[in-house]
């Protein structure tokens, strides 16, 4: 795989910045903690291979950069796994 273009990961932030900011269901308090964390993310030099690191106060496994990038998306950006709920400790079953 060819190096990419530096500037490449710039628009990859302001296109993930634009998505959470017009489209995520978080309310607006938890939407700047996740574009504070991209921002952060995006600055970080992350280990090659299997790692943990620390993203939004959870303790993260991930084989690679692009698995933890797409995970975060997944998880933090889109807030696929976001939902109101009066339960202290909600359970997700996740099938997919």
């Amino acid at each position: 795989m060819p190096p990419r273009d530096p500037s490449d990961r710039y628009v990859e932030l302001a296109l993930a910045i634009r998505q959470v900011n017009r489209l995520s269901p978080l309310p607006p308090e938890l939407r700047s903690e996740v574009v504070q964390e991209l921002r952060r993310f995006h600055r970080t030099s992350l280990p090659s291979g299997s790692t943990i690191t620390q993203l939004m106060g959870y303790q993260i496994a991930f084989l690679g950069e692009y698995e933890l990038r797409f995970l975060f998306r997944e998880i933090f950006g889109n807030a696929t796994y976001f939902f109101d709920t009066h339960s202290l400790n909600p359970v997700i079953i996740d099938l997919r």
